[in-house]
């Protein structure tokens, strides 16, 4: 291959592996595999606890419910780090990479441990993990995303989550049913390897900034750029309009102002104080308690009800997660006509549809078809709020960056908001079943239903608060309009004779 030829190739290749739709492929398949080792776990769990672990049977239960403790508070106390560490830090793919070697880790221990605290080892690193990939993962997706296209990407994000939450289940029970313990694990391993291939292939958007600037332009002075002004000029666009450029003129380096950074600064808790992050962050934990809180009670009502074996009832249950595969569309939706009215209906389709699921108490084909309508509309509720709410805190975030691009580190504050959103999803993991789960014990299963409305309800109040408070109190008035735009005028007219100076120094 001629030498022209290769290097034409390799700086195509560059750009492949650094464009939006390589990013957004790396990370969906990233959230998949999370997902997927997640969920595969979950049907072989209890036979790893009694045939390997030997616990018995009357403390599986108890265990179950502790190594799910486990993963979701090792994603509650990973995930402010990580969004901390991604914000300060210049590179993302490290942590992903570190991320994804901590998964394959609990998958090793999985593998091949054959007692309790093991498992729980495992389950921890398989939260560190997931924190991780949630938290850089996104926060490199809305890096490479412009606000405008933030919520298709978002939703293709939440079909590879779907995908994974779908296929674990079911790969891993015919597997292990019919070759074996390691052979179910091999498939484990076998989308890690997928996974490590595209993680390594990936090529953030500054590291190929870095790589043009390299290329001395005739007339330049071929003097080295220092690595810290590579990395902070390659960060979006966005990050960078907040840092100004100073010019060396006698050494022709290049440096990057940082104006009032405040050192080992942890503000991400601060980002609480702000109604629309918390009003998303509220919708999500609010929506994910339903998807949870149905996954808890929803198989064992199927085979008291139906007489179903929980084969039967896990194929049922995936009418709840076929809507998710509509993701994409409905970001799309979000990126023209708004987030905020999609959220509404989801939640309003929760708390309709979740109390009507009261009516399935007993066998017929009329209610089992009802049973696959009420679940299939309730996971379109569930659709429409995840990602229109996911890029609404995305947005967020970059608005954040551009207002102080300062308070929250180098990167902004997308790797911080992320990290809230995780957990928030991660606290409601554990919320979700352990209040249905109690309703449904003690009380029945009408109560149950009715509880899973009150809980779309809940999410809904704050939306529609917040959507009267900017109607009323977030309109300028037309007089307040026109005064601002004549002090723009006065501010512009002032600063145009400075301007003109400091052209004439600079010609």
């Amino acid at each position: 291959m001629p030498f022209g030829t290769a290097k034409c190739f390799s700086k195509k290749f560059s750009e492949l592996r650094c464009s939006r739709t390589f990013i957004i492929c790396t990370v969906t398949i990233a959230v998949f595999v999370d997902m997927f080792l997640y969920s595969l776990i979950i049907p072989i769990l209890p036979t790893l606890l009694t045939d390997r672990a030997q616990v018995t049977a009357s403390k599986v239960q108890v265990a179950l419910a502790g190594l799910l403790a486990a993963y979701n508070l090792a994603i509650v106390i990973c995930a402010p780090v990580s969004g901390y560490f991604a914000d300060k830090w210049s590179n993302r793919k490290m942590p992903l990479l570190g991320g994804l070697f901590a998964l394959a880790g609990a998958t090793v221990l999985f593998t091949l441990s054959k007692n309790l605290g093991l498992l729980y080892l495992a389950r921890i690193l398989q939260g560190a993990s997931a924190s991780i990939v949630w938290v850089v993962g996104l926060a490199l997706l809305v890096d490479a995303t412009s606000s405008e296209g933030i919520g298709s990407a978002m939703g293709w994000v939440s079909v590879g989550l779907s995908l994974g939450d779908t296929c674990g289940p079911l790969i891993s029970g015919v597997v292990y049913e019919r070759a074996g313990h390691y052979t179910a694990f091999s498939v484990a391993f076998a989308v890690i390897t997928v996974d490590i291939i595209l993680r390594c292939l990936l090529l953030e958007p500054q590291s190929q900034h870095v790589s043009t600037l390299k290329e001395v332009q005739p007339g330049q002075d071929s003097a080295p750029q220092s690595i810290e002004f590579y990395v902070l000029e390659g960060r979006s666009s966005r990050i960078a309009e907040g840092m100004p450029q100073l010019i060396d003129s006698q050494s022709g380096l290049e440096h990057q102002q940082e104006k009032d950074v405040p050192p080992g600064s942890f503000n991400i808790f601060k980002l609480l104080r702000y109604p629309d992050m918390l009003c998303s962050l509220w919708c999500i934990f609010m929506i994910t308690v339903v998807l949870t809180g149905l996954e808890a009670v929803i198989p064992l009502h199927i085979e008291l009800t139906f007489g179903w074996s929980s084969q039967g009832a896990g194929l049922i249950f995936v009418s709840l997660a076929i809507p998710i595969f509509l993701s994409p569309l409905i970001g799309m939706l979000s990126d023209r006509f708004g987030s905020r009215p999609l959220s509404a209906a989801g939640l309003l389709l929760a708390t309709v549809f979740g109390p009507l699921l009261a009516l399935i108490r007993s066998f017929s084909v009329g209610r089992v078809v009802a049973l696959v309508l009420f679940l299939a509309v309730i996971g379109l509720g569930i659709s429409l709020v995840m990602t229109p709410e996911m890029a609404v805190i995305s947005i967020f975030a970059d608005s954040k960056a551009k207002e102080k691009p300062n308070e929250f580190g180098p990167g902004g504050a997308t790797a911080q908001c992320c990290a809230l959103t995780t957990i928030a999803t991660a606290t409601a993991g554990s919320v979700g079943p352990l209040i249905t789960g109690a309703i449904q014990s003690t009380s029945g299963w009408t109560a149950t239903s009715i509880a899973v409305g009150a809980f779309g309800a809940l999410g809904l109040v704050p939306v529609l608060l917040k959507a009267a408070y900017d109607r009323n109190f977030s309109q300028p008035k037309a007089e307040d309009t026109a005064t601002s735009s004549a002090e723009a005028k006065d501010i512009d007219t002032a600063r145009a004779p400075v301007l003109g100076s400091k052209r004439g120094r600079n010609a």
